[in-house]
């Protein structure tokens, strides 16, 4: 969780396909052509055409007709990347938590992992009477300084290490929250920052040498009575963390 200090010369080409995959990423289901393709991305036809055709082969993207969607390949690489985080395999822990709170309630109960600046949601579970539009898509990604989980990840790291992350002003307008974070063993709460009425309480989950590694977080509406550091369904956010960072720490002691 570090940010780069200097730019990282990037391959053309294969920058151009990075851009056209991020289009399509948010693309409707019935996809673009090549022309929507270049003008979204200011790359020349001819070339969008080129990517494509590769893009094509390798099962990144499919075509019906004249229109592209991203392809089959890309969900192999995503469950790839998954696996190596490992965060999903705690994802029985996620479920007992909302299994102790009363499935009938409407929180979600997610998953995330840093990636740089930003925290990406990588699964989530819910209650029977969450808002289908409170369940955020795996993938959605939020800024980790304006985030509960994000700031319960930040409050694990040495001050100049979140400085390096976020640049000196992003760092001191969040000293204030990591330091209630610290104090509060470690909770992150939240409220009408995602939207409002809804709050959030997170905690972070740490590997074996104690970084962290992702977050754990309750999220929606009708917990704002609950996002206090003494709240019982607070005490079970975090107490639901630990064992999960627990997990962690287990599993990378039998690998040796």
């Amino acid at each position: 969780m570090t940010a780069a200090s200097a730019p990282r010369p990037v391959v053309q080409s294969v920058d151009r396909a990075c851009r056209l995959l991020g289009v399509l990423r948010t693309t409707p289901d019935d996809g673009l052509s090549a022309l929507e393709l270049a003008r979204l991305t200011g790359i020349d036809r001819t070339a969008v055409h080129r990517l494509l055709q590769t893009l094509l082969a390798n099962g990144v993207v499919e075509v019906r007709g004249s229109r592209y969607r991203l392809g089959p390949q890309t969900l192999v690489l995503g469950n790839a990347y998954l696996a190596r985080l490992g965060i999903r395999e705690v994802l029985p822990y996620a479920l007992d938590l909302q299994e102790l709170l009363g499935r009938d309630n409407p929180w979600t109960v997610s998953l995330s992992v840093p990636t740089g600046d930003e925290v990406m949601i990588v699964d989530r579970v819910w209650g029977s009477r969450t808002p289908l539009d409170m369940i955020l898509d795996i993938g959605t990604s939020l800024p980790i300084d304006s985030s509960a989980s994000g700031r319960a990840m930040l409050a694990h790291l040495p001050p100049d290490e979140v400085t390096d992350l976020l640049g000196s002003e992003r760092a001191a307008g969040v000293v204030a929250r990591l330091n209630q974070i610290r104090s509060a063993d470690g909770l992150s709460l939240a409220r009408n920052e995602l939207r409002p009425g809804v709050s959030a309480i997170a905690a972070a989950l740490l590997d074996e040498s104690g970084r962290p590694k992702g977050a754990l977080i309750l999220a929606g509406l009708e917990l704002d009575a609950q996002a206090v550091p003494d709240s019982p369904v607070a005490g079970h956010v975090l107490r639901t963390a630990q064992r999960i960072s627990h997990h962690f720490a287990g599993n990378r002691s039998q690998s040796k």
